[in-house]
């Protein structure tokens, strides 16, 4: 398959696999697959229905959307992803994008009152 949504989400699993130090032989037990498919779907070579996702989201201890985007629906992952981003930038740049990040933010809330 290979395609890079299998490629992301393949990867996505792996990551919150290996963050609980959990083997492949564990998760694909819980799952109730063999190992060599658990193996698969974190290379990206097959991709998992729903079902079977919302499952490994259980057994990985994480939400389901992180396993689809990568990023933890907790505050500080979301923080984790920006700084990753703009890690790349000067420091003009970087200052630039939060003050963006907080005008925005700002508006978010006064609109939500």
């Amino acid at each position: 398959m290979g395609t890079s949504l299998g490629l992301r989400v393949g990867a996505n699993i792996k990551a919150a696999r290996e963050s609980l130090n959990l083997p492949q032989r564990v998760v694909a037990e819980r799952l109730g697959i063999e190992t060599e498919s658990l193996s698969r779907i974190e290379r990206g070579a097959a991709l998992p229905g729903l079902s079977t996702l919302d499952r490994l989201a259980g057994i990985l201890e994480v939400p389901l959307v992180q396993l689809l985007t990568g990023v933890s629906t907790a505050p500080a992952s979301w923080a984790a992803a920006v700084q990753e981003d703009i890690e790349q930038l000067d420091e003009a740049d970087r200052l630039f994008v939060l003050d963006q990040v907080k005008a925005l933010s700002q508006k978010l809330v006064e609109k939500s009152k």
